[in-house]
């Protein structure tokens, strides 16, 4: 059975922590060089003190870790992402009324693409591939063509840049619907930037970007002990 600590963001099933993509993504680093040894002019990579001699930063996560140690924006992320789930299951409820020009633009996108729910932040498993995940938003909307329904998850994003991992995480939770609500039809995946009075929606379409989440996935389980 699985269950979800929403508090440490644990997933278990059975008993055994298994991770969500974020997990995975966080725990999967890369290296640039570095911008103090390897600008324009002469590289003096011994004597920098950012990257103490080797020529390059450390390790950054591949889910973005500095933002996610930015505890306002994480504390603004989970408040927003209350308000929009309450709203799509019709809660009356109370917010932080600074958060008034953010719901305009929630709202906006709400009325415009007129999404039917069908899960609203329901935890999932994959039993192949051992991970589990909550997709912010699945459901469908139909066309100017009443008999065309176009299944979408969304992810809900306060950021104020896009990220590259955005894309990964994205296919993840998709396969994860897939298999766990036997669609068969394509889900076309989402992440929805809401901002002050308006929104951006930013469609991931690489049909290549879960088997990088899989590569990324092996990685993780064959080296986190």
């Amino acid at each position: 059975m699985l269950k979800f600590n929403p508090l440490t963001h644990t997933y278990t099933v059975d008993g055994v922590v298994d991770p969500g993509p974020n997990d995975v993504l966080n725990c999967v680093g890369v290296r640039s060089k570095c911008s103090e040894c390897h600008g324009e002019g002469t590289i003096d990579s011994v004597s920098c003190s950012d990257c103490k001699g080797t020529g390059y930063t450390s390790y950054n996560s591949l889910a973005g870790g500095e933002f996610a140690r930015d505890k306002t924006a994480s504390r603004f992320g989970n408040e927003f992402h209350k308000i929009a789930k309450y709203t799509l299951q019709c809660k009356n409820f109370t917010y932080d009324k600074t958060f008034e020009p953010w719901v305009r633009g929630l709202n906006k996108f709400l009325i415009k693409f007129g999404i039917t729910p069908i899960s609203i932040e329901e935890p999932l498993f994959h039993p192949i591939y051992k991970y589990c995940g909550t997709p912010d938003l699945f459901g469908y909307y139909y066309t100017k063509n009443p008999h065309d329904k176009i299944y979408v998850v969304v992810d809900w994003k306060t950021s104020v840049a896009a990220m590259k991992h955005w894309k990964i995480v994205m296919a993840a939770y998709a396969e994860l619907i897939k298999f766990n609500l036997q669609i068969k039809k394509k889900i076309h995946r989402l992440s929805v930037m809401i901002m002050p009075e308006t929104y951006k929606v930013i469609e991931h379409k690489d049909a290549g970007d879960f088997n990088e989440f899989l590569s990324i996935l092996n990685v993780y389980k064959r080296y986190r002990k």
